[in-house]
């Protein structure tokens, strides 16, 4: 593929990246849909390009969305979990290395991530009520870390499907009629 058409590629998935973001301005009650779609947009990137395009990709959807959404729930939601974490489920996955360490690596970088998030909502957007109530219960960060790593599984399953379907159904219909 062309440098050109890498370029028009990573332009278009960014686009929708943002796009979906921009769309939790006006559907609020999608705030964490949105920002878990946006994140399964770039998921071909990584198939077609590589981890460099996608990333360039990433930080160009994170800016524009910086700039355009209002909602910092969802703008922290995909710039700090659900955005980055097609490129490391890419390059770990291109690895072929042992499914547990694989799966420990993602752990730790969505744990770790996950951490950072929670800081940024509790000191920079002032929910403290919210977590006031987790940490009111006894086992209730707990509860919570143990419910999002649910929730991650459950992202990486669902990449994994899109990655499927992409190159199943997407990739030889569409894009390898584009992109001669």
């Amino acid at each position: 593929m062309k440098r050109t058409q890498k370029l028009a590629l990573g332009g278009i998935f960014s686009g929708l990246a943002v796009v979906l973001m921009f769309f939790s301005n006006f559907l609020p009650m999608l705030n964490i849909a949105l920002p878990v779609f946006a994140g399964m947009v770039l998921m071909p990137l990584m198939i077609e390009l590589n981890w460099k395009w996608t990333l360039t990709s990433y930080v160009v959807s994170s800016l524009l969305s910086l700039l355009l959404v209002r909602n910092l729930d969802s703008l922290i939601l995909f710039i700090g979990l659900f955005g980055w974490y097609p490129i490391l489920k890419g390059v770990l996955e291109g690895r072929k290395m042992n499914r547990g360490i694989e799966y420990l690596i993602k752990l730790v970088c969505f744990n770790a991530a996950l951490a950072v998030c929670c800081a940024l909502v509790f000191f920079l957007l002032g929910v403290t009520e919210l977590f006031s109530q987790i940490l009111a219960f006894q086992f209730g960060i707990v509860i919570f870390f143990v419910l999002m790593n649910l929730v991650f599984l459950l992202y990486d399953f669902c990449l994994r499907r899109v990655a499927q379907w992409y190159v199943g159904y997407v990739r030889p219909k569409i894009v390898k009629k584009l992109f001669k």
